[in-house]
């Protein structure tokens, strides 16, 4: 296999172009709040984005190859499908490695938080253990996987405040609701191959009612912490631009969202106008009050790229 089609790979691409955005909000955040802006802080930033990329690819990596035999089986193609075991080993040693790495030169002692996840994500998808098939508690590992980059970006910053609780809180509620979405669309597969998730168990009645409830709950968190983003200095250079999302009618964010299998306030609020929308935003706050942060925003600029060429895609369809 040639080294263009291991760049290919959903554990590189996944974490980039769909992950990332939902990270760099909480860490442009807490900048903007404790004002750090130092050329200091450039390098500390990417270090701290590498230790949750190599994180990441590591648990989505061991996930696609766990989940190969089922995969085929639903003719879902994975690129990982053509590795040879050898490199695929190679790889999980290479950003189990790297992740522990560029997490100790920035977080020390925090660094063991990534050790427990890579415990879980080898518990959540490895035989005999597989966590993702043991109904509510493979949800609850997968969770927690997700929330420990977010552990990380706190305890890095010395950021312990109310907010941060509230940030904290919020994303589980996300994660669980996202978690149980990805498995009602995953619903007909699994079935086809004796997958015993939470959402096979117990049916999509309460799979879709869950979802309906922890939507209302994430979007009441939501909405407690935009109180907070209010004492943002200089937030009111952006505020208007965000808001006109919601005065102003949109058919390209609908169709953004129509791909997803949750209540449609809880897409527009949270997947697109918060993690995608006012992330962005706020990349551009940080540069305007510190120019050398445009590398940060042109990595912002990076991980959003589908988003954004999918939103213009879109416009350009509606103009035609």
């Amino acid at each position: 296999m040639g080294k263009m089609e291991i760049l290919k790979l959903r554990a590189w691409k996944f974490i980039l172009f769909e992950r990332f955005i939902w990270l760099l909000n909480p860490i442009f955040y807490i900048v903007l709040v404790k004002k750090i802006f130092s050329l200091g802080f450039i390098p500390d930033f990417f270090i701290l984005v590498a230790s949750i990329f190599f994180f990441f690819s590591f648990s989505v990596l061991i996930n696609d190859y766990i989940d190969m035999p089922y995969d085929i089986k639903v003719k879902k193609k994975r690129v990982v499908h053509k590795l040879p075991k050898f490199h695929i080993f190679i790889l999980l040693i290479f950003t189990f490695i790297l992740c522990l790495i560029t997490a100790f030169l920035i977080g020390k002692f925090y660094s063991i938080l990534y050790f427990i996840g890579f415990i879980l994500a080898i518990f959540y998808s490895v035989f005999p253990i597989r966590l993702k098939e043991r109904g509510f508690l493979g949800i609850l590992t997968d969770v927690i996987i997700e929330l420990i980059p977010v552990l990380f970006i706190f305890s890095v910053f010395s950021y312990f405040g109310f907010d941060a609780i509230v940030f904290i809180l919020f994303y589980l509620f996300v994660q669980i609701t996202s978690m149980i979405e990805h498995q009602i669309k995953d619903y007909d597969s699994d079935l086809k191959t004796h997958t015993n998730t939470f959402t096979v168990e117990k049916g999509l009645k309460v799979a879709n009612r869950l979802v309906g409830i922890f939507s209302m709950v994430s979007a009441g968190l939501l909405f407690i912490l935009f109180y907070f983003y209010l004492k943002i200095e200089y937030v009111y250079l952006i505020l208007p631009i965000w808001l006109s999302r919601f005065v102003l009618p949109n058919s390209v964010l609908k169709e953004n969202i129509a791909s997803f299998k949750v209540p449609f306030y809880f897409a527009d609020l949270v997947y697109v106008s918060f993690f995608h929308i006012l992330t962005l935003l706020l990349s551009f706050l940080l540069t305007l009050k510190f120019l050398p942060y445009l590398s940060i925003l042109f990595f912002t600029l990076f991980c959003d790229l589908h988003f954004i060429k999918g939103s213009i895609t879109a416009r350009i369809r509606g103009l035609i």
